[in-house]
């Protein structure tokens, strides 16, 4: 799906339901970040990761992401960093909205450890940790 606007490119993607077009989330990169990498290619800027359930934020993150970000490409998103993604179903190779994702909170101890979820066709996966 292309940015909202051209100014958006590489820096903002929405990602949508592959069956009802709903959003499944936002992956957005802050407006400010300069896009320079330290010496391993990490950014050091803010990533917001939006799902109607959630959000994260990271600090620290592969530069990849804005190529990811660019392309909008989810499967990208998910292969650096499973939680730069969470609608995304690597098996299925498609996007879900939260109606079609069944999500669990797994704890250890009596603390939450993990979300995972299971898409429309069976597939299990850790959605954010």
């Amino acid at each position: 799906m292309p940015p909202d606007h051209p100014s958006d490119a590489g820096r903002r993607a929405e990602f949508r339901c592959v069956l009802d077009g709903r959003l499944a989330g936002t992956v957005t990169l802050d407006a400010d970040a300069d896009g320079d990498a330290d010496a391993d290619g990490d950014l050091r800027a803010r990533l917001d990761v939006v799902v109607p359930w959630a959000r994260v934020t990271f600090f620290e993150f592969p530069g990849a992401v804005v190529d990811a970000l660019r392309r909008a490409d989810p499967d990208l998103l998910h292969a650096l960093h499973p939680e730069f993604a969470p609608f995304w179903c690597p098996t299925c190779a498609a996007s879900y909205c939260d109606e079609h994702w069944d999500r669990y909170d797994v704890e250890d101890e009596g603390f939450h450890d993990e979300t995972r979820g299971i898409c429309p066709w069976g597939h299990e996966r850790m959605l954010l940790d």
